[in-house]
């Protein structure tokens, strides 16, 4: 009786919400095992039989005497819903899985295309990078570098800050941004970022070298003596860089301390002895007039 009211039941018959209610709780459950035929438990073999389930909705609605042990219901039930965990896990994981090699395929793209110069390819790939992995921070990172890169300097600032507020402490984002400040004209942002760097990492001389170059732009003795801090920090970390000793006694040169340039000249001659004769002359001759305390000449 009542299989026959139930199929011959018409939405007029819907009246009151709880009727509605019943009936689409009545199609969800139908659709959902529809939709798992041969997932409900790997161990059981067929499709799920809506006779059997109806049969059941049936029996428990009409407190009729049930077809199963309650035992035997709540071990089978149990089964479902272990199993039904395992189906969502191993969707949670298969769907991570292919979002990380997108996102690596991305990455390599685009820095492959960054290499090659190509910009605009360059800056598709990073976006999908951002789209499949939107909390890593290099997807981010290396679309502000791909901006720095084409000049557009404004719109690399957000990309850059939204990697440097996931990574906060990653010093190859931060010297990406101190150098977009840098292009911006922004020298204050510049250095505070790469001053940064250094609370992070002392060794860091790309950071130093930075701002040894930012403040060798900005007038005044204050700036020139930072710099001079700077290449100090760089050749106590590095002495073997000559390029980083010239520029040092120069900006002692610069600040009339001629003492400590001709000590610095003695020094790195004698640490690389091999110059051309020109340079050898060169560099002779500006020894001397350091001796005379000649700044200006030398």
């Amino acid at each position: 009786d009542a299989v026959i009211k139930a199929c011959s039941m018409k939405a007029e018959d819907l009246k009151t919400d709880a009727d509605k209610l019943s009936y689409a709780l009545g199609v969800m459950m139908a659709r959902q095992f529809k939709a798992m035929p041969g997932q409900i438990n790997p161990s059981i073999d067929g499709e799920i039989n809506t006779d059997a389930a109806l049969a059941g909705l049936l029996n428990s609605v009409a407190d009729k005497n049930l077809l199963l042990e309650q035992a035997e219901i709540t071990a089978v039930m149990t089964s479902f819903q272990q199993n039904m965990q395992k189906q969502q896990m191993k969707m949670q994981e298969d769907a991570k899985k292919k979002q990380e090699n997108a996102g690596v395929k991305n990455a390599e793209d685009g820095k492959a295309f960054l290499e090659e110069n190509k910009l605009e390819e360059a800056k598709r790939e990073f976006e999908r990078l951002i789209k499949e992995a939107p909390d890593e921070a290099s997807g981010y990172a290396n679309l502000g570098l791909v901006y720095l890169r084409m000049g557009k300097y404004d719109q690399a600032l957000e990309p850059l800050l939204t990697a440097i507020e996931k990574q906060p402490d990653d010093p190859a984002i931060m010297l990406i941004l101190a150098k977009t400040y840098e292009q911006k004209g922004d020298s204050k942002m510049a250095i505070e970022v790469l001053e940064d760097v250094i609370d992070l990492d002392d060794q860091n001389i790309k950071a130093l070298y930075n701002l040894s170059e930012l403040y060798g732009s900005i007038d005044g003795d204050e700036a020139a003596k930072k710099r001079l801090e700077y290449l100090k920090e760089i050749i106590d970390i590095d002495a073997g860089n000559i390029v980083i000793r010239l520029q040092y006694f120069d900006q002692l040169i610069t600040l009339n301390v001629a003492d400590g340039a001709l000590a610095q000249m003695e020094d790195v001659k004698q640490a690389f002895p091999e110059f051309s004769d020109e340079a050898n002359q060169q560099y002779g001759q500006a020894m001397e007039y350091l001796r005379q305390e000649d700044t200006s000449s030398a």
